[in-house]
């Protein structure tokens, strides 16, 4: 089960303790958990305890400082609109969450460049089929707004699973941001690692800031 997924994965300093190798494969796991969790709908979501799982993400992401917990960043209003302000990689986690959770309109503004520390990454509103046009999931409908800063040291993994074809559904959209029929603009992408090689795999939608971009 998803549950079952989340609880075997390590704590944050067993984590910590490990060598490179056995951090590359917890990174894998944390991978699958959160697929998992994703893929599950809003009831099914709320009787997990995730609590283990974004705790090691958090450490992943963090190059090994966890926090005790993740709060949102402070907004800033332009023209009228407000924006999340984006000025780390907890915060950039943080908004990925809160657009996954049912907000795919918010709005965000990075104001400093942003070091993943080589994570592997969960496109922010990854769709979890083949579209070719906006008319089931619109993924991310916000604007995004670099303000010329780069988010650096990032990879997705592109995972079917099952060999099945892209009418299946297992097929989605990988980048920084999956699907995006709003605007994500002025942001540099640097040490991005995509990686499609897996057994059985179907097909995948890829880019790095964007994996499908959706005119609606």
């Amino acid at each position: 089960t998803v549950q079952a997924m989340i609880d075997s994965l390590p704590t944050p300093d067993s984590y910590l303790a490990m060598d490179a190798d056995s951090q590359n494969a917890s990174q894998d796991l944390l991978m699958a958990a959160y697929e998992a969790f994703t893929a599950l709908t809003t009831e099914q979501q709320a009787k997990i305890d995730t609590t283990a799982m974004y705790a090691l993400q958090e450490a992943v992401m963090n190059g090994g400082e966890t926090l005790e917990e993740v709060t949102a960043p402070s907004t800033t209003n332009i023209d009228g609109v407000d924006y999340y302000q984006i000025a780390t990689a907890d915060d950039l986690l943080w908004f990925a969450e809160f657009v996954k959770s049912g907000n795919s309109g918010a709005n965000a503004v990075l104001t400093n460049n942003i070091d993943l520390n080589g994570a592997t990454w969960t496109p922010i509103a990854q769709t979890p089929s083949y579209h070719t046009s906006a008319v089931t999931d619109t993924g991310y409908t916000g604007t995004f707004d670099g303000a010329g800063h780069v988010v650096s040291k990032f990879k997705v993994v592109c995972e079917n699973g099952d060999g099945s074809s892209t009418a299946s559904g297992n097929v989605k959209s990988y980048g920084l941001f999956g699907t995006v029929s709003g605007t994500v603009q002025n942001v540099g992408i640097d040490t991005f690692t995509f990686d499609g090689d897996r057994d059985g795999m179907a097909d995948c939608r890829a880019g790095g800031v964007v994996g499908q971009l959706l005119s609606g």
